[in-house]
């Protein structure tokens, strides 16, 4: 599930305080003709000259203090509005951040960082149209700790929840930037590998079983972790649940025959188990 967030980009504060000064240029005009209007329509209609001067002078009065009070109002209301601008871009700075942690939240994996299979679904959708489009190969690699059920019944959830957080971080030393790494159930995990087949994904496998060996996961225990792992390649699949399964079938052959090996699932033919390096 993806939000889209649309923010409208605020005028410059020279346009706006343009506008202010010419709103209260346009309300003054208009207060002096009013006021030069009434004046004209007094000197017209009072017959007694020694009254203009008390008049004129009342009604410059009443205009500058007219003047004066929209002049304030109109400052309090441009204070007002600066004040609400600056709250407005105070929220789209959390809305931007919030933003973030959404997509963050609808990619990853809680536990491991790695993509989430929802995200590695849309992923493998998107190498399958660029390789059919532009003949980009690419593979796909399913890979499970052989020793995380003897893991979580030694040190707990909390001990074989650690083993997968190190375990994502090996598997992204071991592969490129342009590599997706995922989380695809409890324990096991999935690489897509961008334009790489065959030699270049045993690379990979070996690499990431040299890593895995590093770990030592309970103290004071000889215990050496392994990996099995299965491979296919994009051969132009129906979906990726075919894809997928593909390799899960592979990496079934693999721990059937043991573990700490990796199966290739080939066309009409029955995934083949290699020891790991």
């Amino acid at each position: 599930m993806t939000s889209t967030f649309v923010s409208q980009a605020l005028p410059s504060a020279d346009l706006n305080n343009e506008a202010r000064s010419t709103q209260k240029a346009r309300i003054n005009g208009y207060l002096g003709l009013s006021c030069l209007i009434f004046l004209t329509l007094i000197i017209i209609l009072m017959p007694d000259y020694t009254r203009w001067a008390a008049v004129i002078l009342s009604m410059s009065v009443i205009a500058i203090a007219i003047l004066s009070m929209i002049n304030s109002m109109l400052n309090q209301q441009a204070d007002k509005i600066d004040r609400l601008k600056y709250k407005l871009k105070l929220t789209e700075s959390k809305l931007d951040r919030l933003k973030i942690k959404y997509n963050d939240a609808c990619q990853l994996d809680e536990l491991t960082s790695c993509f989430n299979k929802q995200h590695f679904v849309g992923q493998c959708q998107r190498f399958m149209s660029l390789s059919t489009r532009s003949g980009v190969r690419f593979s796909l690699i399913v890979v499970e700790i052989d020793q995380y059920i003897e893991v979580l019944s030694l040190k707990g959830r909390r001990g074989s929840d650690e083993l997968l957080r190190i375990f994502g971080n090996v598997l992204y030393r071991a592969v490129r930037e342009v590599d997706v790494v995922a989380r695809i159930e409890d324990d096991r995990f999935a690489v897509l590998l961008s334009d790489a087949v065959d030699e270049n994904v045993m690379i990979v496998t070996n690499r990431i079983s040299k890593l895995v060996g590093q770990i030592s996961p309970i103290e004071n225990r000889d215990m050496h972790i392994t990996v099995s792992v299965g491979v296919t390649a994009f051969m132009d699949q129906e979906d990726v649940a075919c894809l997928l399964g593909e390799a899960s079938s592979a990496l079934d052959i693999a721990i059937g025959q043991g573990g700490d090996r990796v199966a290739v699932h080939q066309k009409d033919r029955v995934p083949q188990g290699s020891e790991a390096a």
